[in-house]
């Protein structure tokens, strides 16, 4: 059995070949990119107001003043005629500002004022103003051809949103791996089944498949396979056919956990059986010789959890261009005991107390195979295993979901 950052290490030293593909930036949620992305022009590409008010040139305004209006431009429009120092423009929120005014003095600061032949001037509230003011300059935010995303970015909203103000309709990303899902046991039925009194529905692949599409990944095969060497080695077969394999149950040390002996038998290198980590002792991982890796999982819902969340959510990060996921350092709200010398991983949800930092709150469960134990939780703690109770107030290490 090996720790937790050991088969941490291992996993982590495992490389899956990455390839690329192209995009449309309208379907880029939970990719990657493996491109840089560059300006196509200054931006703002022209100096934009920043507030509705009057455009003024900052050397010739003095307080007291009063300005005829010549223009009233709104935005998506510009004024090109030339303006007189004793000259003003009314001016919209994002419009250009014309040649030669380099202030904008809000309308709360403004007053107009009627005047002869339907002239308009304006006065305002102010003795001084500085250039600029509620003005954001031409190429202020970023330059004609300085790169503003760089390849390993997250494709988030944000990042959408800047591809289509720069213009920019497909991307280069990299492609997620292939997948394959097994779930195992001959008490094992789908969902849509009515099971038998010791049968229990498949949860694990619908698990796995919702955690993948955070990474935009779609498993390509899932089984259900019951305790038998045959079967199994048929449908692992076909598994060990894309770069991940999933396998959840049949990896004990029960008369019918024949996922090591078959996984053996297919020549698939066990890197590791047996973690030091409860839920998810079980834990098995090894590579095939296409070049694929193979996560074989315990059976209990809460172990594939626990074991996604702290080995293979960093794993596909990595492979495309992530760094891993930032975890936290909590207090405790209470005390919790344990009584093994293992990493523990419990459910935690945060709560916050006014005047103090959040603190990380267990949730009581009755084990790994307890459908509840994930449930009503922010995410997962870890009680160290040199740490027989994590007093009150204590710190330690929390992940969110």
């Amino acid at each position: 059995m090996i720790s937790v950052r050991e088969a941490r290490e291992i996993i982590s030293s495992v490389k899956l070949k990455a390839s690329i593909k192209e995009v449309s930036f309208d379907a880029l949620s939970g990719f990657v990119l493996a491109e840089d992305i560059y300006a196509d022009r200054d931006y703002p590409p022209f100096n934009r107001a920043t507030m509705d008010g009057f455009a003024v040139n900052s050397e010739n305004f003095r307080g007291g003043m009063k300005f005829r209006i010549v223009a009233e431009i709104p935005a998506g429009f510009s004024y090109d005629k030339k303006i007189n120092s004793d000259s003003c423009v009314k001016i919209m929120t994002g419009a250009s500002v014309p040649e030669g005014l380099d202030v904008i003095i809000k309308l709360e600061d403004s007053e107009e004022l009627p005047g002869m032949n339907d002239e308009k001037f304006a006065s305002f509230h102010l003795e001084s103003v500085k250039p600029f003011l509620n003005i954001a300059k031409k190429g202020e935010d970023i330059q004609d051809k300085a790169k503003l995303l760089q390849k390993g970015n997250f494709c988030s909203p944000q990042v959408v949103s800047a591809l289509a103000t720069l213009g920019i309709t497909n991307v280069k990303v990299t492609a997620p791996p292939s997948v394959a899902i097994i779930s195992t046991g001959n008490e094992i039925v789908s969902p849509e089944s009515d099971p038998s009194r010791v049968q229990i529905r498949d949860s694990n692949s619908y698990t796995l498949c919702e955690f993948l599409k955070k990474y935009n990944i779609k498993p390509e095969i899932t089984e259900l396979v019951p305790d038998d060497p045959d079967r199994l080695r048929e449908s692992i077969k076909r598994g060990l056919e894309k770069n991940i394999l999933f396998i959840t149950g049949g990896v004990s040390m029960g008369s019918h956990d024949f996922v090591p002996a078959v996984l053996k038998s297919l020549n698939v290198t066990n890197r590791f059986h047996k973690v030091g980590i409860k839920p998810g002792k079980p834990f098995w991982f090894g590579e095939s010789r296409s070049g694929g890796v193979v996560f074989a999982l315990p059976g209990n819902p809460f172990s594939v959890q626990i074991i996604y969340k702290v080995f293979i959510e960093n794993f596909l990060r990595n492979h495309v261009g992530l760094s891993d996921t930032m975890s936290l350092i909590l207090p405790m709200e209470i005390s919790r005991e344990k009584k093994n010398n293992l990493d523990e991983y419990f459910p935690a949800s945060i709560v916050n107390h006014p005047g103090s930092a959040p603190f990380m709150k267990p949730i009581g469960h009755n084990g790994s195979g307890d459908i509840r134990a994930g449930l009503y939780s922010d995410g997962i703690g870890l009680h160290p295993a040199s740490e027989p109770v994590l007093e009150k107030g204590s710190l330690s290490e929390f992940i969110y979901w």
